[in-house]
């Protein structure tokens, strides 16, 4: 049986963790600049538990955030647009007292919001299966079943961060063109899962053994604690799931971008710098939309100068993931394409909305940045330097051995001061030329920015173990130069380091937008184990926990990092002029 309950309109809403439990919701985190969102119009009731049945006959469950009448608590007169959410977490989480913030924020200005428990979790149907090909089928049924509610206007928008914003991507693809949805806004959620989610560098994080783990627990349910058992129990002995395979591939909206742009549906990506788990794929997602709407390669980068079309945006924040709740962007988002409130989001020639951090503003960009031409190189060499200048020496390296950091395996190399102010924006790419003396390679890299004190602070870091070092050179992007600044790994076998052999290593960076001072320098430090110090905390997506048959291949190594006139070790840095963006708002021409 299903429950009715009504929240006035003045009630607070509580801010309550996202339900994946990965980091806090902010209260009201709204885009600098923006103007307020519309003032609040309705009350807030909802119903829990609701049956719906799929097309394949299985009864799944629904709550129903629902506009009231401030005065009366009764439902508000009138029909309004449906948003739908599908997620496989704890419904307690978004219910009793209070609705969370982000469904209290749509709902109050004339929204109907459904979140449909996906299939085999929390007591809905079926077996547990993780964005499976039936659970896909799962979110076009709950849309067409949104779009005839009683009160529902027959438009319908796609909503829901992380998990949530994964599994719009498969609805839109599958729907096709004409159907009920006219928007979408995944929110924390790109198009990788194992590239950057899941793993680091080929080996497995502290996310996928957090998720895998406790899986169970998260669905609640003995088919998802059965699922978690068979994945965990591959990522541990080297098996087909940990290898970017099949599996995983199925479950990565990159691979179904052009289905999407079919389908005909606009997309606000809305994700953030410090989202570890998507912050490069949803950039790279953006891309890919754009390029399927150019009837362009979707694996390419897009090209520098190419108007981009407006259906497709990207929002880019100073945020962690999902912790950004009243986002007027959001909202003026789906106003437009479902309210037809506004004028200005189909005409905006600046759809990327990027928070540049080291000087707090926001700046917008026509198309996508940095573009191949907008990288420049810093070379490893001699005595810990970082310099523009090639090495020249014919023989050169350092050694470094697979060992914790506390042991002093660290490797560092620092430019010179900067003269002029820089902005640092896109995933650096660190080229780096080593020889182990076993199987195997470990490297993680981290970038500091290093104040004229000494004060150091970390930008960004990323990782690579040497076994998965095969690149897909056709998918794989490269500067005017022709050096690699998004180095495609495959992730799809294991293939042995030749021992003693100098062998390539493209280290691809997280995404970040950085603003850099005149007289601060950049420090690269190579480490080859990840610092257990700052791994304590589960979840960690940057932290890497190689498996069985990886362990096996690295102990007791040493390499020894070249940097000389053959093998010239550099990390490839996509920096513009300070301020060559203009500020913005975050969505321009907003009402």
């Amino acid at each position: 049986m299903s429950a009715i309950m009504a929240v006035p309109a003045n009630a607070m809403g509580s801010a309550l963790a996202p339900e994946n439990g990965a980091a806090t919701r902010a209260a009201d985190s709204r885009v600098a600049g923006d103007p307020q969102p519309r003032p609040e119009q309705y009350g807030v009731g909802y119903q829990t538990d609701v049956p719906v049945e799929m097309s394949d006959g299985v009864v799944l469950y629904a709550d129903i955030w629902y506009p009231t009448n401030s005065s009366t608590g009764q439902r508000a007169q009138g029909k309004f647009p449906v948003l739908v959410e599908v997620t496989p977490y704890n419904p307690a989480a978004r219910r009793a007292p209070d609705p969370v913030a982000y469904q209290r924020f749509l709902v109050s200005r004339g929204y109907i919001y459904v979140v449909g428990q996906a299939r085999g979790s929390w007591g809905a149907g079926g077996v547990n299966c993780f964005l499976c090909d039936r659970e896909k089928q799962d979110g076009v049924d709950f849309v067409y079943w949104a779009s005839r509610l009683a009160e529902s206007n027959g438009s319908v928008g796609l909503a829901g961060c992380s998990y949530m914003g994964l599994n719009q991507y498969f609805t839109a693809a599958r729907l096709g063109p004409g159907s009920p949805v006219k928007a979408m806004v995944p929110t924390g959620a790109g198009g990788f899962l194992y590239r950057q989610a899941e793993f680091f560098g080929g080996m497995p994080n502290g996310t996928v053994r957090t998720l895998i783990a406790g899986w169970g627990a998260l669905a609640g349910s003995a088919s998802a604690a059965e699922l978690g058992l068979q994945v965990g129990a591959e990522l541990d002995t080297g098996g087909d799931r940990s290898f970017n395979r099949q599996w995983w591939q199925e479950r990565e909206p990159a691979y179904v971008i052009e289905d999407v742009v079919r389908s005909g549906i606009p997309v606000l990506i809305r994700s953030s710098w410090y989202d570890e788990y998507y912050s490069s794929s949803s950039v790279e997602t953006y891309s890919m939309l754009q390029n399927a709407a150019a009837g362009r390669d979707v694996w390419a980068p897009m090209r520098p100068g190419r108007q981009a079309t407006p259906r497709y945006q990207l929002i880019m924040g100073p945020e962690r993931h999902c912790a950004f709740a009243n986002d007027p962007a959001v909202l003026a988002w789906f106003d437009f394409w479902l309210k037809g409130i506004g004028d200005g989001l189909s005409e905006t020639a600046t759809p990327v909305h990027l928070y540049e951090m080291g000087t707090d503003r926001w700046v917008d960009a026509p198309s996508r940045y940095p573009t191949v031409t907008d990288y420049k190189p810093l070379y490893l060499n001699s005595d810990g330097r970082l310099t523009k200048s090639k090495p020249r020496p014919a023989a050169g390296s350092d050694r470094i051995a697979w060992a914790a950091p506390q042991t002093g395996a660290v490797l560092q190399y620092t430019s010179d001061p900067l003269t002029h102010g820089v902005t640092l924006v896109g995933s650096p790419v660190a080229t780096i030329y080593a020889s182990s003396s076993n199987a195997n390679l470990e490297l993680i890299a981290e970038l500091f920015d290093v104040a004229p004190d000494g004060t150091t602070a970390r930008l960004t870091m990323g990782a690579m173990i040497g076994s998965m070092r095969t690149v897909d050179h056709t998918r794989s992007w490269f500067d005017a130069n022709g050096d690699s600044i998004r180095p495609f790994q495959t992730y799809t076998q294991a293939v042995p380091v030749v021992p003693g052999k100098v062998t390539r290593y493209d280290i691809q960076f997280n995404a970040r937008m950085f603003a850099l001072k005149p007289g601060h320098r950049l420090r690269l430090v190579l480490t080859t184990q990840s610092d257990l110090n700052t791994c304590r905390d589960p979840g960690v997506s940057t932290c890497a926990f190689p498996n069985e048959p990886q362990l096996s291949t690295l102990e007791n190594g040493v390499y020894d990092v070249q940097h000389n006139v053959v093998f010239d070790s550099r990390l490839n840095l996509p920096m513009l002029p300070s301020r060559s963006l203009q500020t913005g708002g975050g969505l321009p021409s907003l009402p």
